[in-house]
C-alpha cells in the first residue's frame, strides 16, 4: 500500500500525496505571513484574557451584592416583627426598607443578566485559550527546518482556516481594552498588530524576483535528486547482476587458464627428466666403454693372449645394475668374472 509519502518511484510525498517540494515549497514571504498571523494570536489573546478578567470583576459586583442582599431580605422578612415590636410606624418603614432593598436587588439581578456578565466572561476566557493555540501551533513549526516541518500550502491553508473561525467566534472587545493594549505595546514596533487596534497596513505583493529564482532552481535541484534516486534504485540492482556474470565468467576464464598452463608445465617437467634419464644412460655408457678400454689396456701390458670378450648381454647387466652400484664397481666385477 502506498503512503503519502511514498510511491511508485520512491518520490517523496506531502500529505496531499503531492510530489514534495524543495525544503517543503517554504519561502521567506510565507514565514513572515505565519509569523505576523502568530503575533495576531498573540495580541488577541491578550485582549481576552483582560477583557475575562474585567468582566468577571463586573460579575462579582454584581453577584456578591445581590446575594447579601436576598440574604437580608429574607431574614428581615421573617424576623420583623421580633425586631420592631407592636410598633406599626417602624413595622411600616421596615416593610419599606424591605421591600426597596428587594428591589435593588431585583434591578442589580436584571442587570446582570442583562449585560451577560458570567456569559461573556467564560466566552472571552474559552477565547482567550483558543487563541493561545494557535499563537503556540505557528511558533512550534516556524521553530524547526523548513526540511522538517509541513508543506507550506497545506499549513498555510490550515491556518487561515482556523483564522477565520476564531476571528468569527470571538466575542466583541471593549474599546477600553483596546486602549489599554495601544498604551501598553506602544513602543514595541516589530508586532504585528491587528486591524482592532489601529494595526491596518499596506497588503503586500509577492515580487521578489530573488526569491522566485531561489525556488525555482531549489525545485530543478529537487527533480533531478529525485531522478538521480529512481535511475540508481531500478539501474544499480540490474548492473550489479552484470559485473557479477562478468567476474564469474573471467574467474572461470582464469581457473582454466591455470589450469592448462599447469599441466603444459607437468608435462615439460615430465620430458625434462626423460631427456635427463636418457642423458644419464648415454653417459653411464660412454663410461663403461671408457672402463673397458683402460681394462683392455692393462691386460695388454700383462701381455693376456686371451682376449676378453664383450657380450652385448654384459652391457646389459651393467646397465641394469647401475642404480646398485657404483661405475667403479661394476667394472671391477668385470674384471673378475673375466679372471675366473
Amino acid at each position: 500500500m502506498t503512503t503519502p509519502n511514498q510511491s511508485g518511484t520512491n518520490t517523496p510525498r506531502d500529505l496531499s500525496g503531492n510530489k514534495k517540494k524543495f525544503q517543503n515549497g517554504w519561502s521567506e514571504e510565507q514565514e513572515v505571513l505565519l509569523a505576523k498571523w502568530s503575533d495576531y494570536a498573540a495580541c488577541y489573546r491578550w485582549l481576552h484574557d483582560r477583557t475575562e478578567k474585567q468582566l468577571s470583576f463586573s460579575n462579582n459586583w454584581i453577584t456578591i451584592p445581590v446575594i447579601i442582599f436576598s440574604t437580608i431580605t429574607g431574614s428581615a422578612s421573617v424576623g420583623l416583627t421580633g425586631l420592631v415590636g407592636d410598633d406599626l410606624q417602624a413595622q411600616k418603614y421596615g416593610q419599606i426598607s424591605i421591600g426597596l432593598v428587594s428591589l435593588l436587588t431585583a434591578i442589580m439581578t436584571t442587570l446582570g443578566n442583562y449585560f451577560r456578565f458570567a456569559q461573556n466572561s467564560e466566552a472571552h476566557r474559552v477565547a482567550a485559550v483558543s487563541w493561545g493555540k494557535f499563537n503556540r501551533m505557528i511558533t512550534a513549526e516556524l521553530a524547526q527546518k523548513p526540511n522538517d516541518r509541513m508543506d507550506s500550502l497545506d499549513f498555510i491553508n490550515f491556518c487561515k482556516q482556523d483564522l477565520d473561525r476564531l476571528i468569527e467566534q470571538s466575542p466583541q472587545i471593549p474599546d477600553n481594552i483596546i486602549k489599554q493594549f495601544e498604551r501598553e505595546f506602544d513602543k514595541i514596533t516589530d508586532l504585528k498588530k491587528p486591524d482592532i487596534c489601529n494595526g491596518l497596513e499596506h497588503t503586500p505583493i509577492f515580487n521578489n524576483s530573488k526569491t522566485r529564482m531561489a525556488l525555482m532552481t531549489a525545485e530543478v535541484a529537487l527533480n533531478l535528486k529525485h531522478k538521480k534516486k529512481v535511475l540508481r534504485d531500478e539501474i544499480l540492482p540490474d548492473l550489479n547482476k552484470m559485473i557479477n556474470s562478468s567476474v564469474d565468467t573471467r574467474l572461470k576464464n582464469i581457473e582454466e587458464q591455470l589450469r592448462y598452463e599447469n599441466d603444459k608445465i607437468k608435462e615439460e617437467e615430465r620430458k625434462r627428466l626423460e631427456e635427463l634419464e636418457k642423458e644419464k644412460k648415454k653417459n653411464f655408457m660412454g663410461e663403461v666403454r671408457k672402463k673397458l678400454g683402460e681394462f683392455s689396456d692393462v691386460m695388454n701390458e700383462f701381455h693376456l693372449t686371451v682376449p676378453v670378450p664383450i657380450s652385448v648381454s654384459s652391457l646389459e647387466s651393467l646397465e641394469s645394475s647401475r642404480t646398485d652400484k657404483t661405475h667403479e664397481n661394476v667394472v671391477i666385477d668385470i674384471i673378475g668374472q673375466k679372471r675366473d
